[in-house]
Formats: C-alpha cells, structure tokens, sequence
C-alpha cells in the first residue's frame, strides 16, 4: 500500500520535472504540460484512497486521507481552470 509522504514526493518530483521540462523545451505548447500536470494529480488523488495509515489504527483518524483527497483534487480544479481560462481569452483575442 501507498503512505501518504510517498505520495507528497511523488507531487514534488512531478512538479519538478514538469518545471524542468518546461523551462527546456520553449517549443511545446504550454496546454500539454497542464494537461500533464492534471494527470498526475488525478492519479495521486485515485491514490489517496489507498493510503495505508502510519500509525496504529486505533489511533488513526480520517482527515489526513481527507485532506489529501481534498487538496489534490482541488489542484486538478485549478488547473482545469486555468486552461480554460487561457482558451477563452485566446478565443477573445482572435474575434476582435
């Protein structure tokens, strides 16, 4: 099973590489590196719900997986977002 600091590396390394990429690669469009970006953390929020718990399980509570769940989802909205944002402005740009 996955722990939840595998998963938060796993964000860090695919950030990291998107970055690198991005910043070495002028020529690919920046849609592609967005849409990876929404694949990996939709893969890391399918993840969250097989998070093994580090402590015992009397003691384990359910907000941390929660939380998790919580924020990677929410990151994937933002990205869904910020695409479609830059769609309709580029689309607003053209008609004038």
């Amino acid at each position: 099973m996955i722990t939840a600091p595998r998963l938060e590396i796993a964000v860090l390394v695919l950030g990291m590489v998107i970055l690198m990429f991005e910043a070495f690669a002028p020529k690919i469009d920046k849609k592609v590196f967005a849409f990876i970006g929404i694949a990996g953390l939709a893969a890391v929020l399918i993840a969250t719900f097989f998070l093994t718990p580090n402590a015992p399980t009397d003691q384990t509570s359910g907000f941390w997986s929660f939380y998790l769940e919580f924020l990677y989802g929410r990151s994937v909205v933002d990205l869904l977002q910020a695409i479609f944002a830059a769609h309709h402005n580029s689309c607003a740009r053209h008609d004038d």
